[in-house]
């Protein structure tokens, strides 16, 4: 979507791609053991936590294909990520650098992907 770069007449890339749930996500707590009085899940947020949203939307995507027995094409699944993403409190534009293209949907992105036979 933003990749064109020609002798500064295009914009270059906006960063970032897409956003992702960060901010108060739950996860277990590694220092866990019943009976410990550590809670069984904890509260983190940031790149730490958005990472791996993105990480498994790209999984689930990739999978679909090896399920449906087509090439895994990076530009398709970055193609369905970003134009299936879901727009962000104070985005005003398609893709901009504050949110890219908006908050990862990985089933939006699926069927995306699904109506255009990639996966």
């Amino acid at each position: 979507l933003d990749y064109p770069y020609q002798n500064a007449a295009q914009p270059g890339l906006i960063k970032p791609d897409i956003c992702a749930p960060g901010p108060g996500t739950e996860s277990c707590h590694y220092q866990h053991v019943p009976g410990s009085g550590i809670p069984a899940y904890t509260s983190f947020g940031g790149t730490s936590s958005a990472t791996p949203h993105v990480g498994g939307c790209l999984a689930l995507l990739a999978s679909a294909c090896m399920a449906r027995g087509t090439p895994i094409v990076p530009a398709r699944i970055q193609e369905a990520i970003e134009s299936s993403a879901q727009r962000v409190v104070g985005q005003t534009a398609p893709k901009e650098n504050h949110f890219g293209a908006g908050r990862i949907d990985v089933f939006a992105a699926y069927n995306y992907g699904l109506s255009k036979g990639w996966w």
